[in-house]
């Protein structure tokens, strides 16, 4: 081979290897693009499903809320309606408490009731 057709081979291979850098920067830059956009993708939508954690956690709270408000309603219903009877009943309360107190009956079993050996002979 001649000068002019080694110097001809080696600018073909300088100019393929600069083709494949210059692919593989390009097919670098691609990457990086396509990461970030991937990136972007993902905060989009981590952004979207936090908003509608939000909502339901506040919609959760509202109903809290009004469960508790309900029951802290029912419960002074239940306190009232405890204190009415307290106050209607209380003496009549009162004083079955003392009648069962107060009447003693004493009973005396015969002793061979409670055990055999206790029989005299």
């Amino acid at each position: 081979m001649s000068d002019g057709g080694i110097t001809k081979l080696r600018l073909a291979e300088q100019a393929a290897q600069s083709s494949v850098e210059k692919a593989r920067e390009e097919h670098r830059e691609k990457i990086k693009r396509a990461q970030v956009e991937a990136q972007k993708e993902i905060e989009k939508e981590r952004k979207l499903i936090n908003e509608k954690l939000s909502e339901k956690d506040n919609e959760l709270s509202k109903e809290i809320e009004k469960y508790n408000q309900k029951l802290h309603e029912d419960t002074k219903t239940v306190i009232e309606k405890i204190r009415k009877n307290t106050e209607e009943h209380g003496e009549e309360a009162v004083q079955m408490l003392l009648d069962v107190v107060t009447d003693v009956r004493i009973e005396v079993r015969d002793s061979t009731s409670i055990h055999p050996s206790f029989v005299k002979v």
